[in-house]
């Protein structure tokens, strides 16, 4: 990867975070030096600098997401470093790109933190190099571990617990959050709101290639109120019959997604079956996540060691689900598995149609999903997803 650009080193030199009121320094620079910048040091800029890089021509979803706690002890390959594995320098890996972007969010985040903790050359590159080795040594002498310039389980301890003291900050602060979505994302919102909003004398009616598909929200409750065949785009198919009833907040979700001409995982429930089904809401994040244009934004597992049905619960779980409900962006889809074994079907599937407030208790943003009765709109939050009520919950995103 290349050296951050000069324009920026300087920029730290003189103070760190990089805020809004020093971006001057960002105009007339081209969106390729812009991306080099939200590639390798998002987590050295302050409050409204993601608008800042937007507007310079950097892609929203290029534009990750601050460093957190919840987010560090989620990102591949620091669990095995928890439970032993130890990093040394001349390696390269996505486990060393987390590092050095914690480093970087201690260094700007934290008064009086060391400067080698910036990496103010070469930024978050994936390469455990010199001057990530001098950021690690310098960190271990904050956290009172020896100074070897390798990364062991004491030290991702010692820089979760350093990240969860610190406030990250909103890049994306006074701008709207409709502007920051791709286009697939919006047309996701759209739909699943118009269906939501569908009354059965009124049904959401879409032409696709040479089929028109109709809904009502009704035709996602439980319970099945006629005869017939509920269709999605791509040949997925599912049999209504009177006196059944089954959640199909997977098939809300699958069909909103195929309805919106993006990429949809499916598969053939029997061998002779002629008809595609969904996956269930266990299985969806995963597989959804590997589809062409979508990103798994974040991953939490809280099944509990000791007994894989049960929840771990406490101040890190909430932390982690308070972390994931503001990342949440309209046109985000979220997946959890309920407590239980696996395979029992309980888990469900969201559309999230506007973004929590910060400044509510619950952090509950707007999700279009099946319920009982009818496919609708509804606050989940803390409330409804904390304490202990998931075993796992997936955030996926389509990027484009």
């Amino acid at each position: 990867m290349p050296p951050l650009p000069k324009f920026f080193r300087d920029l730290l030199a003189a103070q760190t975070p990089v805020n809004a009121d020093r971006a001057s320094g960002f105009l007339n620079q081209t969106a390729a030096t812009l991306r080099i910048v939200a590639d390798q040091g998002v987590d050295l800029l302050g409050s409204g600098m993601g608008g800042v890089l937007a507007e310079g021509g950097v892609a929203a979803e290029r534009i990750k997401a601050p460093m957190t706690a919840g987010r560090l002890r989620a990102a591949p390959g620091m669990a095995a470093i928890l439970e032993g594995k130890t990093l040394e320098p001349g390696q390269k890996s996505s486990a060393v790109l987390w590092i050095q972007r914690a480093l970087q969010a201690i260094g700007t985040r934290i008064e009086g933190a060391h400067t080698d903790l910036l990496l103010g050359n070469w930024g978050a590159d994936a390469d455990f190099g010199g001057e990530t080795t001098a950021g690690v040594k310098a960190m271990q002498a904050r956290l009172g571990l020896t100074q070897d310039g390798k990364i062991g389980p004491k030290f991702a301890r010692g820089l979760i617990d350093a990240l969860d003291g610190t406030q990250a900050p909103d890049l994306f602060k006074g701008v709207d959050p409709s502007s920051l979505i791709s286009a697939g994302a919006r047309r996701i919102v759209g739909i699943a709101n118009a269906i939501c909003d569908a009354p059965v004398d009124t049904p959401y009616t879409q032409r696709v290639g040479d089929e028109t598909f109709s809904y009502v929200a009704r035709v996602f409750g439980t319970e099945a109120h006629e005869r017939g065949t509920l269709m999605a785009p791509g040949g997925a198919s599912y049999g209504l019959r009177p006196g059944t009833e089954y959640w199909k907040c997977n098939i809300f979700v699958g069909t909103v997604i195929a309805l919106a001409a993006l990429p949809v995982p499916t598969f053939r429930w029997s061998r002779t079956a002629s008809s595609l089904h969904f996956p269930r809401a266990e299985k969806f994040g995963d597989r959804l996540a590997a589809k062409p244009g979508w990103q798994m934004v974040m991953y939490l597992d809280h099944r509990d060691p000791a007994d894989e049905t049960q929840a771990l619960t406490g101040h890190t779980q909430q932390t982690d689900i308070s972390e994931m409900l503001l990342s949440a962006r309209p046109g985000d889809l979220l997946f959890v598995d309920h407590p239980g074994r696996p395979g029992e079907d309980g888990g469900h599937c969201r559309v999230c149609v506007a973004p929590a407030d910060p400044n509510d208790s619950d952090l509950a943003p707007a999700f279009a999903q099946a319920r009982s009765d009818a496919a609708k709109v509804e606050r989940d939050g803390l409330r409804e997803l904390g304490d202990g009520a998931e075993l796992q919950l997936w955030l996926v995103r389509h990027t484009g």
